[in-house]
Order: structure tokens, then C-alpha cells, then sequence
């Protein structure tokens, strides 16, 4: 397993790499598996700067959104308990930005993931 800060999978993560299905991969197995500290560092990291990780973070959650729900339904646990952390940290403490384009493209995949 990966060590090191969460964020830096995101960091890493190249919009235009042919492995991305890989990274987004790996990046929700750090999510659902790190320890409730890391987790936070990741989640509160993603609140304070989400003008700048907006992109991609709406990327990964298109990509759990089309890779989880293509055959069925979600029922995943551990996808659910992180999806609902990530609305409940980072999407709605950054309410006010919701005017950011993808912010709500990234809250309907988040939607669509929990329902």
C-alpha cells in the first residue's frame, strides 16, 4: 500500500494518462482503507483548496460513478461512508463556491453514489 499523504494521489493524477482508470483506482483504495486521520487530512485538504482540485476530484467521481453503477447499484459500504464524508466535509463547507464550474456535476455524482 502506498504511503504518504492521500492528497498526493490526487496531485499525481494526470488528466491525460492512459493508467487513470488505475490511479482513480488506487486513490479510492487509500480513501476507504486509511486511518480516520488520514482520511481527514485528505478531506480537509480537499475543503480548503477545492478551486484547485475541483477538476479532477469531479473526475474521480464521475469515474466511481460510471465504474460502480454501471451493472448495479452501489453496495459498497465503505464507497458510501466515503462518498457521504466527502458531501459532508468538502462539499458543504464550500456551499458558497457552488457557482465554480463542475461543483455541481461533482455534488450529482456524489448524489447518484449515495442513492
Amino acid at each position: 500500500m502506498d504511503t504518504g499523504p492521500i492528497i498526493k494521489l490526487l496531485d499525481d493524477s494526470d488528466f491525460e494518462s492512459n493508467d487513470n482508470e488505475q490511479k482513480w483506482d488506487n486513490l479510492l483504495k487509500r480513501c476507504i482503507n486509511a486511518s480516520k486521520s488520514d482520511l481527514d487530512e485528505f478531506l480537509v485538504k480537499l475543503s480548503s483548496s477545492l478551486d484547485i482540485y475541483l477538476p479532477k476530484l469531479k473526475i474521480f467521481t464521475s469515474y466511481l460513478r460510471k465504474k460502480y453503477l454501471q451493472v448495479a447499484p452501489v453496495k459498497n459500504v465503505l464507497i458510501a461512508k466515503f462518498i457521504s464524508l466527502l458531501i459532508t466535509i468538502v462539499i458543504t463547507e464550500n456551499l458558497h463556491k457552488s457557482d465554480i464550474f463542475g461543483f455541481s456535476e461533482l455534488l450529482h455524482d456524489c448524489i447518484v453514489l449515495l442513492w
